[in-house]
């Protein structure tokens, strides 16, 4: 709990002190002085007065608006996107588009329900605010997820590396695929050892402009290959529930940034709950301005039929289209690696140490990172379908993206006296808890319900 010093009473009509204030809202300039409740206390905090509660051994706050946004975009951006025509394709073009765009924005509520809760509490960590809301089990739970999604997307990106490598440069046949693995860690590991993520901003921003240009050399495969036909306006119209439920977990995996958002916010300068939003909001605006152009030309190249989970799997030998993406999305794994390793290193920092290291050469944090990359070398050659490694990811991610973010919705209503509740806002919180638990289900157990093989 923070202290009182800067807490001012609300009174209502009886004159007792209440607060009224929910995590899903953006401040506008009338609304930045409006106050964050806490309902036990009578007492409330001022908004405008508040910043990110960084903590005291944290690298230097050095982030912009612009490099946090493209770290937390770049870290969702790449070939998840590329399943979106596919899931046009077994949900239905229009109703697809339509949960493009309304995970977009439960993105963005849920990003700042964290921001919120993170505020009221001044803890800078994820699984911090859920642990005090919620105690020790589920912080424990939010932690573990958490590391699992990390370490995950930190294995499929080598994975995706070594496979892409080939194509990329001309590599002597007798290197294997297990020596592309543990050559490209043994590249990527200096780099594993910054010990701040604002540093990659610019690297991040380059790789989002290859998903954008990968995003144009659709379009225009689109425009010149002659062949496709536009599909008939009732296959637009048409709605396939079971596809619609199946494609949930590719849909929310294209806007899985927040398990790094804490790490990202706790070095953004000048980290004010209106900065915050504008991070958040931006990088929603980053990733869905890259995802829209590739789901509608992708899926209008094979006219809405026999699309595969990667849209360009059945693009001509040597097209613009292909040539592009191998290389925008060969770079950003490159580039974007360091972003799940180093929050990871540093959540094992405070675990281990009770504290961050403050020097790339400290033997403390060479280890931590040693052990790490040789973890995910271990993990991507005894690895040969990533499957179910990705459907674990999906299923975490689910739940930090809207469960416990939902959770975090209603405990903030059902903390205010009764008569200053929204009985809205209890409904949107239970929506993302709702979804939370569907899309992990899903993504752990839908291959085995559904089959859209044929």
């Amino acid at each position: 709990m923070t202290d009182n010093t800067d807490r001012v009473p609300i009174p209502n009509a009886s004159g007792d002190a209440v607060a009224a204030e929910s995590y899903s809202s953006i401040p506008t300039s009338g609304e930045a002085t409006r106050l964050l409740g806490d309902a036990e206390s009578g007492n409330a905090t001022l908004v405008s007065d508040k910043t990110w509660p960084v903590p005291d051994d944290a690298p230097p706050a050095t982030g912009t608006v612009f490099s946090s946004a493209m770290n937390l975009a770049a870290c969702a951006l790449g070939a998840s996107m590329l399943s979106l025509p596919y899931a046009m394709m077994i949900s239905g073009p229009i109703i697809a588009l339509q949960f493009i765009v309304i995970f977009a924005i439960m993105a963005f509520v849920s990003a700042q329900a964290v921001v919120n809760a993170g505020l009221r509490v001044g803890k800078s960590s994820y699984d911090g605010i859920i642990r005090h809301y919620f105690g020790p089990v589920d912080g424990t739970i939010a932690e573990i997820l958490l590391a699992i999604a990390l370490i995950v997307a930190a294995i499929s990106y080598i994975v995706g590396l070594a496979d892409l490598l080939p194509k990329m440069l001309p590599i002597p046949a007798c290197f294997g695929r297990d020596v592309l693995i543990m050559l490209t860690l043994v590249l990527l590991f200096p780099v594993t050892l910054v010990g701040s993520l604002a540093a990659f901003g610019p690297a991040s921003a380059i790789a989002a402009g290859g998903c954008y240009l990968q995003a144009a050399a659709l379009v225009f495969q689109l425009f010149t290959n002659g062949e496709w036909e536009s599909p008939k306006d009732s296959t637009w119209e048409s709605v396939n529930l079971g596809g619609l439920i199946y494609s949930m977990p590719m849909i929310c995996f294209v806007y899985a940034f927040h398990y790094v958002l804490t790490e990202t916010l706790c070095e953004l300068q000048n980290s004010t709950r209106m900065r915050m939003a504008l991070v958040n909001a931006t990088t929603i605006g980053i990733q869905i301005g890259c995802y829209l152009p590739v789901a509608i030309a992708g899926y209008l190249i094979y006219s809405g039929k026999g699309i595969t989970t990667n849209v360009l799997e059945k693009l001509p030998e040597g097209s613009l289209a292909g040539f592009v993406a191998t290389w925008s999305i060969g770079g950003l794994l490159l580039i974007t690696y360091s972003l799940f390793i180093i929050p990871l290193r540093q959540k094992l920092e405070k675990k281990i140490f009770g504290s961050l290291t403050e020097s790339i050469k400290d033997p403390k944090r060479l280890l931590l990172a040693g052990v790490l990359n040789v973890f995910v070398a271990i993990a991507a050659l005894s690895l040969p379908d990533l499957g179910l490694a990705n459907t674990l990811a999906g299923g975490c991610i689910a739940l930090i993206m809207f469960y416990f973010p939902g959770r975090l919705m209603v405990r903030f209503q059902n903390e205010l006296p009764f008569e200053y509740r929204d009985p809205l806002r209890l409904v949107i919180g239970g929506i993302f808890v709702f979804f939370g638990v569907l899309i992990c289900l899903v993504g752990l157990f839908g291959n085995m319900i559904f089959d859209f093989s044929s």
